[in-house]
C-alpha cells in the first residue's frame, strides 16, 4: 500500500478495558485478563457495555485521535475499492496532533530501523519520540485493517509513573526540553527534510 522503495509503519488501533475497581488487585488483573475482548465482535460488545473504550480517550485524547478509531469501528479499513488483494489500507495523511503516539508495527531492518532513544526511558515522550523519528525518516502510516487491535488492561502504577507524578512540573519540563530542544533538532539536522506525514493544518502542538 506504499510507494516502491517506501517504508511504512502500521498503526494498531488501541483500546482499553476500564478498571472495575475490584478490592483485590491480583484478582482484578486475573479477571480482566479473562474478560479481554478476543474478537472484533467482543470488542464492540465491550464498548457498548461501557467496559471498553479508545485507549486514553479522556486523559490523552490527542494520543490516538489520528487513528480515527470511530471510522475503523465502522469497518472502513481501506482508502479505495476494487479487488480485496489490491485495496490499500487506510493511510493517515496527516497527524491531528504532534502528541500522536500510536502503537506501531514496523519491518525490522538491521542498521536502518531506528531503536527507541534510551534518553526517554521510564515515562514521558517515549512513543512520541519514536513516531517522530519514523516521520523524519520518511515513513508513511497506515491503519491495520480487518478488525485487528490491541487492548490495554488496568494495572498498578509503575515505578516510572510514580516518579513522573511525584516530581511534577520539574521532570515534565526536563523531558519536554529534551524532546523539543534537543531530540527534534537532532532529527532535523540529520535528515534535513520535512516529515513525509506532516501535521494537519489545525493540529495541536
Amino acid at each position: 500500500g506504499i510507494e516502491e522503495g517506501g517504508v511504512e509503519a502500521v498503526v494498531v488501533p488501541a483500546f482499553e478495558k476500564f478498571d472495575d475497581a475490584a478490592e483485590e488487585p491480583e484478582m482484578e488483573e486475573q479477571e480482566d485478563q479473562a474478560a479481554v475482548p478476543g474478537s472484533l465482535s467482543d470488542l464492540i460488545e465491550c464498548i457498548a457495555l461501557g467496559s471498553c473504550g479508545v485507549f486514553q480517550e479522556k486523559d490523552n485524547p490527542d494520543g490516538h485521535s489520528s487513528t480515527d478509531t470511530e471510522r475503523w469501528l465502522q469497518g472502513k479499513y481501506y482508502d479505495d475499492g476494487g479487488d480485496k488483494l489490491e485495496r490499500r489500507p487506510r493511510q493517515i495523511g496527516c497527524f491531528r496532533s504532534a502528541r500522536y503516539e500510536p502503537y506501531v508495527v514496523v519491518r525490522w531492518c538491521a542498521g536502518a530501523t531506528p531503536f527507541y532513544d534510551e534518553r526517554f526511558s521510564g515515562y514521558g515522550k517515549n512513543k512520541i519520540q519514536y513516531v517522530s523519528h519514523l516521520r523524519y525518516m520518511g515513513y508513511a502510516f497506515s491503519v491495520l485493517p480487518e478488525g485487528e487491535f490491541v487492548v490495554h488492561l488496568p494495572h498498578g502504577r509503575s515505578a516510572a509513573k510514580a516518579i513522573w507524578e511525584a516530581n511534577g512540573d520539574n521532570v515534565h519540563m526536563d523531558v519536554d526540553v529534551l524532546y523539543h530542544k534537543t531530540f527534534l533538532k537532532e532529527l532535523q539536522g540529520k535528515y534535513k527534510k520535512r516529515p513525509r506525514v506532516r501535521l494537519c493544518k489545525a493540529a495541536k502542538g
